[in-house]
């Protein structure tokens, strides 16, 4: 069921844009870049480093996007990780970085320095973003091929280019003080760009809301599709430097697609429709996508309220809908009716 998070009163933004596209929803939320530098022969790197790694891993996974990134002549280096690892700047190994920021990480200080790190990325978290990715692929029965759109929030200027990345969780690679099968995880392995850090999407004053829309061919040949995400990362250049911006990233495999709902003509109702609250839902189904108009209407069938006007999807959607600004108690009703002349009333009741 397809779940719109807004008000009825916004919805003809909301979907106005979604039936232009309705791919690549871009999240208003700000994650964090965690990069590990390693190499599969340093031995620190298998034993305090590793644990680290994974404890980061399972703490901090739904606030940041974590990479393994390898150098110095490791199994798992490749080009992309070199210029990664060039881009941070310094050296030895295994190191942490937030975004581009060492952090302060030894086989002493590993606790505490978690309870650090955490502390930074959930900082980052609840910070208002200044731009976004969204991410979806699609499969044509031939080739696998990404779909992107990266929206600004604010305004901003500078020199923004769009990254674009293969990471592959569960390796199987030798790793000093580990093993000669060791599963390593969250290996960088390729940019689907043609240069590291991607395709420049601005060079100047970007105003707020602008989108950019693009799509990649996903070339995933010798890695593990099932163990395979994409990761998008807005980067802003500062001199020679890259600097993170934002990152996003997906499981690589698209979803199985999924059967359409099919709706017996219209069909509404309310949930709850006896009000006591500040919300309430309307759950609608239509058989047939177009123009839809939903009004509030009072007990003498009076509209108080033009709610939605616009075109909507045909299946099963849900509308939040405010109700605390209904100064009156009593009987009221949502119509809903469709261009092909369908029409539908739900009564609620306002205590």
């Amino acid at each position: 069921m397809m779940k719109i998070k807004s008000t009825l009163i916004a919805l003809v933004f909301l979907f106005s844009a979604l039936s232009a596209s309705y791919a690549q929803q871009v999240a208003e939320i700000q994650q964090s870049l965690v990069t590990k530098r390693t190499a599969t022969w340093c031995p620190f790197c298998g034993s305090w480093g590793w644990d680290f790694f994974k404890d980061l891993r399972d703490n901090v996974s739904d606030k940041a996007v974590l990479i393994a990134a390898h150098y110095g002549g490791s199994t798992l280096e490749n080009p992309t990780s070199l210029d990664f690892v060039s881009n941070l700047g310094g050296s030895s190994q295994p190191k942490f970085f937030i975004n581009n920021e060492i952090q302060a990480v030894t086989s002493s200080t590993t606790a505490d320095a978690l309870a650090v790190m955490e502390g930074k990325i959930d900082n980052n978290y609840l910070a208002a973003p200044l731009a976004n990715v969204g991410l979806e692929t699609t499969w044509n029965g031939v080739n696998l091929e990404l779909a992107t759109k990266t929206r600004f929030f604010q305004a901003a200027e500078g020199a923004y280019y769009l990254g674009i990345y293969l990471v592959e969780d569960l390796v199987i690679a030798p790793q000093a003080s580990q093993s000669v099968n060791a599963k390593h995880m969250r290996i960088l392995r390729a940019a689907l760009t043609p240069t590291t850090f991607g395709d420049l999407l601005v060079d100047g004053a970007v105003a707020s809301g602008t989108e950019f829309a693009q799509t990649y061919p996903v070339v995933y040949s010798g890695f593990d599709l099932d163990n395979l995400d994409i990761v998008g990362i807005i980067w802003k250049k500062e001199g020679t430097k890259f600097m993170a911006v934002n990152v996003w990233a997906i499981d690589a495999k698209p979803a199985p697609p999924v059967d359409p709902v099919t709706c017996p003509g219209l069909s509404a109702s309310i949930q709850p429709n006896l009000l006591d609250g500040p919300t309430t839902t309307l759950f609608l189904c239509l058989s047939e996508p177009g123009e839809v108009t939903i009004n509030l209407v009072n007990d003498n069938g009076q509209t108080i309220r033009i709610l939605f006007e616009g075109f909507l999807p045909a299946g099963e959607l849900e509308f939040p809908i405010e109700t605390g600004n209904i100064p009156v108690s009593g009987w009221y009703a949502v119509t809903v009716r469709t261009a092909a002349g369908q029409r539908v009333a739900i009564p609620f009741l306002k205590q």
